[in-house]
């Protein structure tokens, strides 16, 4: 019986892709799937990282940061780049409809493109196996195959995952494990992943120091490096502005610089909240779940993650927890100040959400804005606090804060422009 997961991969057959594991035909396979990804234009090599990156130089390499963070890109320069060398290199991209078979079946051509194929005592490729039966037996089977094949090439060999965090199956996690555990001394691993795949075991290599781990910190661009990736010369206003609001964050980077490249300016590109919200949309909200994203258009309206003033204005618990656990937002917080940092939601990231929570929820706009002016107001933060119950447009509220303080003057708040305004003004 065919797994689920496989069995739509095998309906593909009639109109998807080609490949072939020891010269024969497997039309459901889709060979973009085990091709280093080319160079992306506008790469800036960083001798550094990819040094630290290195795949060779340990067990197993990770990369681990949410999207637009240059993991795919780091991680193919250092494929390509040791493949160019005479090293021998599988690339594998996994994604959801990747079971058990697919997967052992998928990893095989990834080692046929680098020169190692796979064959049974009989002499058969393993794609034989893809005719008629298939079972858990026949996917370990394969990959004991494949682990004999590595043993006997003798030479180091690279195994790169890229995309992990879509292999959701279960069974498929298994049959990575199983090579895991089972590879032979000449195979290394590297892996870029948003979030570990739950199941994955991979304790023992950092255990016993035989793996590393490369963050978003690692990843993210220094202000030497956002200066080569604008190719021209930036003033020192101008590269401060950009350090500042990208946070480093490769994508936001190209986002600017595409916009900039356009004549637009670099404080204010035009077409750079519509690219946002698209890649947004599009990569960030990927696999999301629904309780998540609500969670970060809540977020979105802090002006630094407070986790207690959160649990107060959301009236939610545990945001602490669930800021500490969700991938999703490891790499888009960025710490400012000296002495007791804060922790901020990325710029870009937080406009985008808190525009979109002001279009879709508008009463719960103005409700999480309220609480947080309450909350502010009591720990003695007035300004912020009269700034955010501008923002709910709530007068009686802003005139208790106000009096509450002593009769403040009003013109930190007198011409500003809310959230509310600015969208209105958009929008008519």
């Amino acid at each position: 019986m065919v797994p689920a997961d496989d069995k739509r991969v095998f309906e593909r057959a009639d109109h998807e892709g080609t490949g072939s594991i020891a010269g024969s035909p497997t039309p459901w396979l889709l060979t973009h799937k085990v091709q280093i990804p080319e160079l992306v234009a506008g790469y800036v090599s960083r001798p550094e990282l990819e040094k630290r990156c290195s795949p060779l130089d340990r067990q197993l390499t990770m990369l681990q940061a949410p999207g637009g963070f240059g993991k795919t890109a780091l991680l193919a320069h250092c494929c390509s780049r040791l493949r160019d060398h005479g090293g021998t290199v599988a690339w594998l991209a996994v994604d959801e409809e990747d079971g058990p078979v697919a997967l052992a079946t998928y990893l095989a051509l990834a080692f046929e493109q680098a020169g190692i194929t796979t064959f049974d005592a009989a002499g058969q490729s393993v794609d034989a196996f893809t005719r008629g039966r298939e079972s858990d037996t026949q996917a370990a089977y394969r990959i004991n195959l494949l682990i004999h094949a590595i043993e006997r090439h003798g030479q180091p060999c690279l195994l790169a995952l890229d995309e992990l965090e879509r292999l959701r199956n279960t069974q498929a996690v298994a049959v990575l494990n199983t090579l895991l555990s089972q590879s032979p001394d000449n195979l290394r691993f590297a892996m870029a992943f948003r979030e570990r795949p739950p199941g994955l075991d991979i304790a023992m290599f950092l255990l016993e120091g035989r793996g590393a781990t490369i963050t978003a910190e690692e990843l993210r661009f220094s202000l030497p490096d956002i200066a080569r990736f604008f190719e021209t010369e930036l003033s020192r206003r101008e590269l401060a502005s950009v350090a500042t609001s990208s946070a480093g964050w490769p994508i936001a980077l190209r986002i600017y610089r595409n916009a900039a490249q356009a004549g637009a300016p670099l404080d204010d590109p035009v077409g750079a909240k519509e690219t946002v919200a698209a890649w947004i949309e599009s990569r960030l909200w990927r696999g999301l779940p629904a309780d998540d994203r609500e969670f970060m258009l809540d977020v979105s309206l802090f002006d630094w993650i407070d986790a207690e003033l959160i649990d107060e204005a959301t009236g939610q618990r545990h945001s602490r927890r669930r800021i500490e656990s969700m991938a999703s937002l490891a790499g888009l917080l960025q710490t400012t100040g000296s002495g007791q940092p804060t922790m901020k939601l990325h710029p870009l990231i937080r406009e985008y959400c808190a525009n979109r929570l002001f279009r879709e929820n508008p009463s719960r706009f103005r409700s999480i804005h309220a609480g947080i002016a309450r909350g502010l107001a009591r720990r003695g933060h007035v300004e912020d606090a009269l700034r955010h119950s501008a923002e709910a447009g709530d007068v009686q509220l802003t005139g208790r804060i106000a009096t509450d303080a002593g009769g403040i003057h009003l013109r930190g708040i007198r011409g500003f422009r809310t959230t509310s305004d600015r969208w209105r003004g958009k929008e008519g």
